[in-house]
């Protein structure tokens, strides 16, 4: 899942020609179930982009560091917590 705007998804799949018609309308129902209304494109890709280590990321977060919302925004440091 690629997150390119905060109104639009992209979904990468490598088809296996087990994805329906009915399949892809419940990946979309489901994640606008959990997301709100938002665009989601279903993408067949050749394969998965990997990282440097080879793994696939689930989920990408490809907006622009202004555009992501107060509390997404990756903390200056370390969280830290007190000791109880």
């Amino acid at each position: 899942i690629v997150q390119e705007t905060l109104g639009r998804v992209r979904v990468l799949y490598v088809p296996d020609g087990a994805l329906g018609d009915e399949d892809g309308a419940a990946i979309v129902r489901r994640l606008r179930d959990r997301l709100g209304p938002v665009d989601v494109v279903l993408e067949a890709v050749a394969e998965l982009p990997r990282t440097a280590n080879g793994k696939v990321r689930a989920v990408v977060c490809a907006l622009p560091p202004d555009e992501r919302p107060a509390d997404a925004r990756p903390a200056d440091g370390p969280e830290r917590r007190e000791a109880a």
